[in-house]
Order: structure tokens, then C-alpha cells, then sequence
């Protein structure tokens, strides 16, 4: 059944709104928590790997793939480059590649 409720999601509103991180081939350095962690595999069904989406201070949204050693909740600084930027669910997200953990404090 597709979702016909188009509000924010819950707590959105408490959160300031997220932009854009970086410039497109610009290396970031952020602190961000870890919200999500999914797997997903590459059309040929031969890699695993994980989605991970990340929240920093400000608000910013931020995704990338791989199979970084974090959990959800963790508190990671990391170092990409900025691969993308798009927007989802009416959110600006900002999509690192070549991420490298830098420290990691968990709960």
C-alpha cells in the first residue's frame, strides 16, 4: 500500500532542516551519528555491502556505502569526498564515497 501521509517524519520538525555538506569532489571531514544500517548487494549479487545513513550536529543528512566497522548509534568522525547531492523525502542529502572512519564513540 503506498504511503498517502506526506508529512515529516516524526521528530522532524524538532530538527533543524539539513543541507547540502561540501561541494561535489570536495574531501569533508564530519562528525555524524550513525541512524541507519541496511545491507544491499550490486546488481551482479556478488558484493556485500552496507547503506548507511548519518546525521551530523547541524541537521545534515549523509549517506554512503561500504562496510565500515560502526553500529547504529555510534558517534563517528569520518573523512570522504562528496560524491553527491540530492534530495530525499523533501530532505537535502549529501552522498560521501571513499569514506575513512577517523574515531568512532559508541553509546
Amino acid at each position: 500500500m503506498p504511503r498517502t501521509d506526506r508529512s515529516a517524519p516524526a521528530g522532524a520538525s524538532d530538527r533543524p532542516a539539513s543541507e547540502f555538506v561540501g561541494s561535489i569532489g570536495e574531501e569533508v571531514e564530519v562528525t555524524a551519528y550513525v541512524n541507519f544500517i541496511g545491507p544491499v548487494t550490486n546488481s551482479y549479487g556478488d558484493e556485500e555491502r552496507n547503506v548507511y545513513l548519518l546525521r551530523d550536529a547541524s541537521g545534515n543528512q549523509l549517506r554512503t556505502f561500504g562496510t565500515l566497522r560502526v553500529f547504529k548509534g555510534d558517534r563517528i568522525t569520518l573523512r570522504g569526498t562528496v560524491k553527491k547531492q540530492d534530495i530525499w523525502k523533501d530532505e537535502k542529502r549529501t552522498e560521501l564515497a571513499k569514506v575513512k572512519v577517523l574515531s568512532v564513540d559508541s553509546k
